[in-house]
Protein backbone atom coordinates (compact mmCIF):
# COMPACT_ATOMS: atom_id res chain seq x y z
CA UNK A 1 0.00 0.00 0.00
CA UNK A 2 2.96 2.45 1.16
CA UNK A 3 4.70 1.86 -2.61
CA UNK A 4 1.18 2.72 -4.34
CA UNK A 5 1.09 5.93 -2.36
CA UNK A 6 4.40 6.80 -3.47
CA UNK A 7 3.82 5.77 -6.68
CA UNK A 8 1.10 7.92 -6.65
CA UNK A 9 2.62 11.38 -5.03
CA UNK A 10 5.76 10.52 -7.25
CA UNK A 11 3.54 10.61 -10.42
CA UNK A 12 1.85 14.06 -9.25
CA UNK A 13 5.11 15.61 -8.38
CA UNK A 14 6.47 14.93 -11.43
CA UNK A 15 3.39 16.54 -13.31
CA UNK A 16 3.41 19.32 -11.19
CA UNK A 17 6.77 19.89 -12.64
CA UNK A 18 5.89 19.83 -16.30
CA UNK A 19 2.85 22.40 -15.58
CA UNK A 20 5.42 24.82 -13.89
CA UNK A 21 8.01 24.37 -16.68
CA UNK A 22 5.12 24.43 -19.79
CA UNK A 23 5.62 28.29 -19.91
CA UNK A 24 9.48 28.04 -20.76
CA UNK A 25 10.38 27.66 -24.67
CA UNK A 26 13.64 28.12 -26.07
CA UNK A 27 14.19 31.27 -27.79
CA UNK A 28 17.79 31.10 -29.11
CA UNK A 29 20.99 29.30 -28.85
CA UNK A 30 24.45 29.98 -28.61
CA UNK A 31 27.52 28.29 -29.05
CA UNK A 32 30.70 28.94 -27.33
CA UNK A 33 34.07 27.46 -29.50
CA UNK A 34 36.27 24.92 -27.75
CA UNK A 35 39.07 27.73 -27.96
CA UNK A 36 37.57 30.24 -25.49
CA UNK A 37 39.75 31.18 -22.55
CA UNK A 38 40.21 33.62 -20.52
CA UNK A 39 42.63 35.36 -19.03
CA UNK A 40 44.21 34.40 -15.85
CA UNK A 41 47.57 32.11 -15.16
CA UNK A 42 49.14 30.00 -17.11
CA UNK A 43 47.06 26.46 -17.28
CA UNK A 44 47.38 23.47 -18.87
CA UNK A 45 51.25 22.74 -17.56
CA UNK A 46 50.20 19.29 -16.72
CA UNK A 47 48.57 17.58 -19.71
CA UNK A 48 49.29 16.24 -23.01
CA UNK A 49 48.29 17.67 -26.23
CA UNK A 50 45.19 16.15 -27.58
CA UNK A 51 42.45 16.77 -30.10
CA UNK A 52 44.98 19.60 -32.08
CA UNK A 53 45.60 21.91 -28.78
CA UNK A 54 48.83 22.43 -27.59
CA UNK A 55 49.65 23.32 -23.70
CA UNK A 56 50.42 25.03 -22.08
CA UNK A 57 48.28 27.91 -22.19
CA UNK A 58 49.82 30.68 -21.67
CA UNK A 59 48.64 33.71 -19.48
CA UNK A 60 44.87 31.81 -20.30
CA UNK A 61 42.55 29.50 -18.39
CA UNK A 62 39.99 27.20 -21.08
CA UNK A 63 36.16 28.75 -20.45
CA UNK A 64 33.60 25.32 -19.58
CA UNK A 65 30.49 25.33 -21.31
CA UNK A 66 27.67 25.50 -20.21
CA UNK A 67 24.91 22.68 -20.14
CA UNK A 68 22.02 25.60 -19.48
CA UNK A 69 21.78 29.43 -18.75
CA UNK A 70 19.08 31.36 -16.66
CA UNK A 71 18.32 34.93 -16.44
CA UNK A 72 17.65 36.31 -13.11
CA UNK A 73 15.76 39.20 -14.47
CA UNK A 74 18.38 41.45 -13.04
CA UNK A 75 21.12 41.82 -15.49
CA UNK A 76 22.47 38.80 -14.09
CA UNK A 77 22.66 35.14 -15.33
CA UNK A 78 23.09 31.26 -13.62
CA UNK A 79 24.92 29.08 -15.52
Amino acid sequence: MNLCRASIAFGLSIMIAGAALADNKLVGRAVLPADTFAEGPTSGQYIAAANGRTPPFIDKQPVQGFSAVLDNRDGTFLA
